[in-house]
C-alpha cells in the first residue's frame, strides 16, 4: 500500500482490513504497540493529536480535530507541524487495517494512548469524527508560538491569539503546557534543541518543579532564544518561563508543582476538551479504549527497571540511552523534585550517579 505524507512517499505492508464496527480497544492496542517498540514515539504522537486539535477557532467555527486534516501535506507544511509527517506514517498501517476508522479518530485516540503509555491519566475519549477534504485545512499560524519577541507579546499570543481563540482560560493554558514534560525539541524540526525534563517519556509534574526551582539562563548558541539549566542538559522555551514570570500563570504553576494528582485530573479534563473542540456527532459516552496494562507501559517498565506501583533501586540492563531517564519508575501520583543545589542529567549519566542526584517523594494519588 503506498501513501503520501507531506513530500514523502512510503510503502507499508497491507494488513488484514477490519470492516465491522471499529473495535477501538484493538486500535488503541495497536497504537500502544508502536509506542512500546520505541517509547520516544509516544510524545510525538501526543504532539500530533495536540496540533490536529489546536487549530480550532470559536469565532469562525472551523479547525480542530474533527476533519483529520493534519494528514494533508498542506497542513503538515505549517511551521508548527515540522516533524509530524513521520507520526502520520507510523499510524498509516493502522488506518489501513480498520476500514471504518477515520484519520481524525485515529489521531486523537493516539494522543490519549500516548498519555496513558507515559504513566499519565486515562483521558476520556469519544469516537465519531468524520474526515474532511483538503479544503478544510485552516490557515497557518494558529498553533502556539514559543517566542514573539518579548514576554508581553508572547503572553498575549498564548492568551488571546491561540488558547483564547479556542476558549481556554489561564488555568487550562498552564495545565496543557504540562505536556512539555514529555519529548524534546529537535533543531531540524522546531529549531530548538533538548528535552524539558530528565524523564522525556514519563508524564509527571516535574516540568512545573523544574520551571520554579532551577535557575534558567540564556543558552549561548547559534539557534533561537532558549534557556538552559546549570548542567546544560535541559531546556525551556520563552513561553515555558512565562508560567513562572506571569503572575496569573504562576499561581497555577505552583499548584501543579505541589500536587501531581491534581495535575493529572485537570490535564485529563482539559485534553479531552481540546480534542473535542469543534466536533459534532460524537458518541454520547466515552469509548472504553484503555487496556488494563499496556505494552508501552511494560516496555517503559523494562527501561526504567521497575514495574508500575512498585519501587526498586535496581538498575536496568537496557542498552537504550535515549529513553533511560530515571531508572526507577515512580508509582502513579508520584513526582520528581530536583534538589536546588544539583543539576539533572539525561540520557547517558551512570545509574549510581543519577540516583544520588535525584530524590523521589510521593504524593497522594
Amino acid at each position: 500500500v503506498a501513501f503520501t505524507t507531506g513530500t514523502a512517499v512510503g510503502f507499508v505492508a497491507a494488513p488484514e482490513r477490519v470492516s465491522a464496527a471499529v473495535d477501538y480497544k484493538a486500535v488503541a492496542s495497536d497504537i500502544d504497540k508502536i509506542i512500546g517498540s520505541d517509547p520516544d514515539k509516544g510524545p510525538t504522537l501526543l504532539r500530533l493529536a495536540w496540533h490536529s486539535s489546536g487549530t480550532y477557532s470559536k469565532v469562525s467555527k472551523d479547525g480542530g480535530s474533527y476533519g483529520g486534516t493534519i494528514r494533508f501535506k498542506e497542513e503538515l507544511a505549517h511551521g508548527g507541524n515540522a516533524g509530524l509527517a513521520k507520526a502520520v506514517q507510523w499510524l498509516e498501517p493502522i488506518k489501513s487495517k480498520y476500514a471504518d476508522l477515520s484519520y481524525a479518530d485515529l489521531f486523537t485516540l493516539a494522543g490519549v494512548v500516548a498519555v496513558k503509555a507515559a504513566n499519565g491519566p486515562v483521558v476520556p475519549w469519544r469516537a465519531g469524527r468524520v474526515d474532511q477534504p483538503v479544503e478544510a485545512v485552516t490557515p497557518d499560524g494558529r498553533l502556539p508560538a514559543a517566542d514573539l519577541g518579548t514576554p508581553e507579546k508572547t503572553a498575549k499570543g498564548l492568551r488571546d491569539d491561540v488558547f483564547g481563540r479556542m476558549g481556554f482560560d489561564d488555568r487550562e493554558i498552564v495545565v496543557l503546557s504540562g505536556a512539555h514534560a514529555l519529548g524534546r525539541c529537535h533543531p531540524d524540526a522546531s529549531g530548538y534543541s533538548g528535552p524539558w525534563t530528565p524523564t522525556p517519556t514519563l508524564l509527571t509534574n516535574s516540568y512545573y518543579n523544574l520551571i520554579l526551582n532551577l535557575p534558567w539562563t540564556v543558552k549561548k548558541w547559534d539557534g533561537p532564544l532558549q534557556y538552559e539549566d546549570p548542567s546544560g542538559a535541559l531546556m525551556m522555551l520563552p513561553s515555558d518561563l512565562l508560567l513562572r514570570d506571569d503572575p496569573k500563570f504562576a499561581k497555577y504553576t505552583k499548584i501543579y508543582a505541589k500536587d501531581n494528582a491534581k495535575f493529572f485530573a485537570d490535564f485529563a479534563v482539559a485534553f479531552q476538551k481540546l480534542e473535542e473542540l469543534g466536533c459534532t456527532g460524537l458518541t454520547p459516552d466515552p469509548v472504553e479504549w484503555a487496556a488494563e496494562r499496556s505494552a508501552a507501559a511494560a516496555e517503559t517498565e523494562l527501561i526504567s527497571g521497575a514495574p508500575r506501583r512498585r519501587e526498586t533501586d535496581e538498575p536496568t540492563s537496557s542498552s537504550s540511552s535515549r529513553t533511560s531517564g530515571l531508572r526507577r519508575r515512580p508509582p502513579r501520583g508520584e513526582h520528581v523534585l530536583l534538589e536546588r543545589d544539583t543539576s539533572p542529567r539525561v540520557d547517558s549519566e551512570p545509574w549510581p550517579r543519577r540516583r544520588r542526584r535525584l530524590r523521589m517523594y510521593g504524593t497522594a494519588a
